[in-house]
C-alpha cells in the first residue's frame, strides 16, 4: 500500500482534530458577520494544513457562493516562498492580481504602494456586479515579522479590515504563525491585537490521535497500541504522522514493540528538532517550569508552580509549553503535566546542556570532521557569548562565517551548478545561498517543505544579526548599560541558536564535504 502518512510535509488529505475550528473559521472569513483570525501554533503543529483545508474548501464552494451573489477570492500567501528581499507593495500586488483575475477586469493602473492598492480595489469593487469577499490566508508570518517595515504593513491591515469603510467588508484575513506571531496578539501597540479573533493549536486529544491513525490506513488498532503512540508523541501531529509513517514502512502494524524502536530513531537521527524546541521556542520561563513538572502520571498544581516562580512566569510557562506541544493544563483541575515521551527521554539526554549558553558538542565534532578551523570559530561564537561583554557582534561575526563557510563546502560551486536544470539567478555568477541551501538540503534527504523552511531560517538569521548590530551601533542614550548589554546578549543568544539549527540541518551525516 501507498504510505499515507507524510510527516516532513503538509498533506491537506490528513486533516484532523480542527474540525470545530475549521467550521468556525468557514462561517466567518466569507459570512455577513465578518470575522479575522490569528492563529498560533507551534512548529508542526498543523497551521499550515489548517490553512489549506480553508483554502480548498471555499474553492470547492466558489460556484455556490457565486449563485449567492457573493464572489469569493481565497489567496494563500506563504512567507516561507515569497520572493527574498520581501517587499510589502509584492504582496498588495499579488492579491489584486488575484482580485483582478477572480472579478474578470484586468484593466487598471500599477500597483506600487498600499495607497494604489487601496485606489484600485475602489476601482474593481465599484465595477464588479456581484459583492466580492477576499480572504487572505498568511502563512508562515515569521520572515515578515522581521521586517523592519512590519509594523507599517500590519496597521495597513489593520485599516483595510476595520476602518475603510467602502473596502473593509469585502476583506476578511488568517495570520497564521509561530509564537513570534504572538506580539501582535499580546503588545499593546499592537494594530491587529484587538481586531484578529485569536485561536491556539494545541496537540490532538486521545481520540484525534487514534483517528489520526487509523483512519488513513482503514485499520483498527489495539488499545495498547493506541495508548502507546499517544504516550510517546504527546498527540503532537509531526510525532504522530513520523511514528505511523514508519510503522507503515515496516509493515509493524500492532507491534508496540515497534513504536520505541521509532522514537529512539527519530532522537538520533533528528533530534536537532526537540533541540529548536527547546531552545528557540521555549522560554526561560518554559523551561523551568518544565522541570519543575513531575512524572507523566502526576500533574503539578498551578498553584504550586506560581508560588514558586511567580504568577507572570509561571503562567507564560504553562502557555509556551502547551504552544510547543510538550505540556498541558487541565482546565477544570488547574493541574499542569508533560506531554510526549520521545521530548521527555530526549530532554533528559541532551536538555540540561542545550540549556545552557554553551556550543553543541554534536555540531562541534561534525564540524571536526568537515574543518578544524570551523569547529574553533563555532566554538569560539559561544565562548564570547559567554563573556561579559558590551557588545556581542564578535560572536555573530564568527557564527555567521561558520554557516557560510560550511555552506560553501557542502555545497560547492561544481556540485550545485552541476545539478540538472540548474540556472543562475539574475546577476549572479555563482550560486546564492538559497541555491546552495536547497542543494544542501536535497543531498540530506529533506522534504521539499523541509527545504523551504531552511532558507527561511538563514533569512532569519541574517535578520537576528543585523538586530545584534542594531543594539550595537544605536545610541541609546535613555538606556542604561546593563540594558543594552542585556538586549545585546538576548539577540546573539537567538542568532546563535538560529545558527545551530541550521548548522544541524545543512551539516551531512558524514563527515566528508562536497568538494568537486
Amino acid at each position: 500500500m501507498n504510505n499515507p502518512f507524510i510527516w516532513n510535509s503538509v498533506s491537506a488529505s490528513l486533516f484532523f482534530g480542527r474540525g470545530a475550528l475549521l467550521d468556525e473559521m468557514l462561517t466567518g472569513l466569507p459570512g455577513s458577520a465578518r470575522c479575522s483570525f490569528g492563529v498560533t501554533g507551534g512548529r508542526r503543529m498543523g497551521k499550515s494544513t489548517l490553512l489549506r483545508a480553508i483554502e480548498a474548501d471555499l474553492r470547492d464552494s466558489l460556484p455556490m457562493w457565486r449563485e449567492s451573489g457573493l464572489i469569493v477570492v481565497p489567496i494563500y500567501l506563504d512567507g516561507l516562498t515569497f520572493e527574498r528581499p520581501i517587499e510589502p507593495n509584492a504582496l498588495w500586488k499579488r492579491i489584486i492580481k488575484e482580485v483582478r483575475v477572480a472579478v474578470g477586469d484586468l484593466e487598471s493602473g500599477e500597483t506600487h504602494d498600499f495607497g494604489d492598492f487601496v485606489a484600485t480595489c475602489r476601482i474593481l469593487l465599484e465595477r464588479c456586479e456581484l459583492a466580492v469577499r477576499v480572504v487572505a490566508l498568511v502563512d508562515e508570518i515569521e520572515p515578515i515579522l522581521v521586517c523592519n517595515w512590519a509594523d507599517g504593513f500590519f496597521a495597513n491591515w489593520r485599516a483595510l479590515l476595520s476602518n475603510i469603510p467602502e473596502l473593509s467588508g469585502s476583506f476578511t484575513a488568517v495570520f497564521a504563525g509561530a509564537r513570534e506571531l504572538g506580539r501582535l496578539q499580546q503588545d499593546m501597540g499592537s494594530p491587529l491585537m484587538d481586531v484578529l479573533e485569536w485561536r491556539s493549536l494545541r496537540n490532538f486529544s486521545f481520540s484525534d490521535t487514534c483517528r489520526l491513525m487509523e483512519e488513513p490506513v482503514g485499520r483498527t488498532f489495539s488499545d495498547a497500541f493506541k495508548a502507546r503512540v499517544f504516550e510517546c508523541t504527546g498527540g503532537q501531529p509531526m510525532l504522530v504522522q513520523y511514528v505511523m509513517h514508519h510503522i507503515v514502512a515496516r509493515n509493524a502494524f500492532d507491534r508496540v514493540d515497534e513504536i520505541d524502536k521509532i522514537a529512539c530513531q527519530f532522537i538520533s537521527s533528528r533530534g536537532w528538532q526537540f533541540g529548536d524546541w527547546w531552545n528557540k521556542n521555549c522560554s526561560s520561563s518554559a523551561r523551568r517550569v518544565y522541570r519543575r513538572l513531575g512524572d507523566f502520571n502526576n500533574a503539578t498544581p498551578l498553584r504550586n508552580l506560581v508560588l514558586e516562580f511567580g504568577s507572570g512566569p509561571a503562567n507564560e510557562g504553562v502557555e509556551v509549553l502547551q504552544h510547543v506541544g510538550i505540556g498541558l493544563i487541565d482546565e477544570e483541575t488547574l493541574g499542569v503535566k508533560k506531554l510526549g515521551q520521545m521530548f521527555s527521554t530526549w530532554h533528559m539526554q541532551f536538555g540540561d546542556s542545550a540549556d545552557a549558553n554553551s556550543h553543541d558538542e554534536r555540531i562541534a565534532e561534525k564540524l571536526r570532521g568537515l574543518d578544524a578551523e570551523l569547529m574553533a570559530k563555532y566554538i569560539a561564537a559561544w565562548r564570547i557569548l559567554a563573556s561579559d561583554l558590551p557588545n556581542y557582534s564578535g560572536a555573530v561575526s564568527e557564527l555567521r562565517d561558520t554557516v557560510t563557510r560550511v555552506l560553501h563546502l557542502v555545497a560547492p560551486d561544481c556540485k550545485v551548478m552541476g545539478e540538472h536544470g540548474f540556472q543562475l539567478e539574475k546577476g549572479q555568477t555563482k550560486p546564492t545561498r538559497k541555491q546552495r541551501a536547497k542543494y544542501a538540503a536535497r543531498v540530506n534527504f529533506l522534504s521539499r517543505d523541509m527545504a523551504k523552511g531552511l532558507i527561511s531560517e538563514l533569512e532569519l538569521l541574517e535578520s537576528h544579526c543585523e538586530q545584534v548590530g542594531v543594539f550595537v551601533s544605536a545610541g541609546y542614550s535613555a538606556s542604561s548599560a546593563l540594558t543594552h548589554t542585556t538586549a545585546t546578549r538576548d539577540a546573539c543568544h537567538m542568532a546563535l541558536r538560529q545558527g545551530d539549527s541550521i548548522l544541524a540541518q545543512i551539516l551531512p551525516p558524514s563527515t566528508a564535504n562536497g568538494t568537486c
